[in-house]
């Protein structure tokens, strides 16, 4: 049986969202760190909590709590829009014109600003409404690196927050504390 939560119970979100056609854009601690100073950028905007993530080659995971404005959806919007803005900008500072070329689209009807996507526009979304759940989400962005076989422990990648769970290392990214 199904069980709905009401807007106003859910506390946590998991994320996941891909880069535009799957192209494995970070694997450069430049790209990375991008990410992160943009991330950070919204979590004070938006005054989102980011408990958990996870930048993997061509995707990421985020665990994170609801928006003061409970709308996450903006969020995103703004946040994908942002740092996609910064990478292309960082791509044409780096004379990487053959990566720009791999993220540019056909949409004509799009902004004349907006020739390339780095993300794909959709982001699968699951509200996280039990501690078990949580756990569970929680285990699986810290072990997705391991599984993918880019490193042997959750604590070697440094693109994840298992550094700052498993060490206390938060020398990366501050990531918020979680109580489950």
């Amino acid at each position: 049986m199904t069980r709905w939560h009401k807007p106003q119970q859910v506390k946590l979100q998991f994320l996941t969202g891909n880069i535009y056609r799957r192209i494995p854009l970070f694997k450069e601690p430049e790209s990375f760190q991008l990410f992160l100073d943009s991330l950070d950028y919204c979590r004070g905007k938006y005054e989102l909590q980011i408990y958990a993530f996870v930048l993997m080659p061509d995707h990421f995971h985020l665990l994170v709590g609801v928006p003061k404005d409970g709308i996450l959806s903006n969020f995103l919007r703004d946040w994908k829009g942002y740092t996609g803005h910064l990478l292309v900008e960082e791509l044409r500072r780096l004379r990487k014109d053959s990566w720009l070329e791999k993220f540019q689209t056909r949409n004509t009807r799009r902004r004349k600003d907006s020739r390339f996507r780095i993300f794909q526009p959709d982001t699968h979304v699951e509200a996280i409404v039990s501690r078990r759940f949580a756990l569970q989400k929680l285990r699986y962005i810290h072990k997705n690196p391991v599984m993918a076989r880019l490193v042997e422990r959750e604590a070697d990648y440094p693109y994840s927050s298992a550094r700052n769970w498993l060490l206390n290392d938060h020398s990366v990214f501050r990531v918020d504390p979680l109580e489950l």
